[in-house]
């Protein structure tokens, strides 16, 4: 792939095939958000991985290595639905992420409560003046 004999996508498509795994769209925002707040975004980033959709008791992920059992039972633990797996590029993944969940992993890392977008009932890091009671 590093010399150009075969693009990336085609290598995916192959690989997709070999392991009986579907090929990974990512071409918007996830529609899975209430399961993501039960997999943080710092697991997502470590394990690669992106919510896709939630059918059902279902969560498909795009995963950048789908035989990842460590990783799919964790998923499956800290959700409680059953994973299905999709192979997608690390590179498309770790862009998704950056793309849909950057700002609020800059936000948590500056302050944790500004993560949670609550109106804060006193001053929280010293961001926002306390409110009056």
């Amino acid at each position: 792939m590093d010399l150009g004999f075969i693009a990336q996508k085609d290598l995916l498509q192959a690989l997709s095939d070999q392991l009986g795994v579907p090929l990974a769209h990512i071409d918007g925002p996830p529609a899975v958000s209430p399961e993501t707040e039960r997999l943080s975004s710092q697991f997502l980033r470590q394990a690669k991985i992106l919510p896709l959709r939630l059918e059902g008791q279902t969560l498909t992920l795009a995963m950048a290595d789908p035989l990842d059992f460590e990783t799919l039972s964790a998923a499956r633990m800290a959700t409680g639905l059953d994973i299905l797996p999709e192979i997608a590029t690390e590179s498309e993944i770790l862009d998704a992420l950056e793309r849909y969940y950057g700002e609020a992993d800059r936000r948590a890392r500056f302050c944790p409560a500004m993560a949670r977008r609550r109106p804060p009932t006193s001053s929280i890091c010293g961001i926002w003046p306390a409110r009056r009671r």
